[in-house]
């Protein structure tokens, strides 16, 4: 038997969910709706029990979907923003001591100029 004979063995989701007369969730929110009429053990074949929970995982993904992708962009936002501050915290302090050295440096140079013009005798 060829892998697509099997396949065309096999019932459709629908197929199933249909004979089991289990309904479908459009939204995550459907999903706890379901809950108050879902059906008990008893009224649901073992070989439905795995057709049910796949259908109830792709209605809470359908319905996660955006909000994850609206969730991961918050959270790289954040964890960028984090990083871009501690960066320029950092290159702010080296920057800062740069100027310091710089300073302290130019100031020097100035005061041994002017020292060494005072011990100079005027011609």
């Amino acid at each position: 038997m060829s892998k697509g004979q099997a396949d065309d063995d096999l019932p459709l989701l629908t197929e199933v969910i249909l004979a089991g007369q289990i309904p479908l969730p459009d939204s995550a929110y459907e999903v706890v709706e379901l809950q108050e009429r879902a059906p008990t053990q008893q009224s649901v074949a073992p070989q439905q029990w795995e057709a049910v929970e796949k259908a109830v995982r792709e209605a809470v993904l359908r319905g996660l979907h955006g909000r994850i992708d609206i969730a991961l962009e918050q959270r790289i936002r954040a964890n960028l923003n984090s990083m871009i501050e501690r960066l320029l915290l950092g290159l702010a302090s080296e920057v800062k001591a740069g100027l310091h050295e710089t300073i302290r440096d130019t100031v020097h140079q100035a005061v041994a100029q002017e020292i060494a013009r005072l011990r100079t005798p005027p011609r």
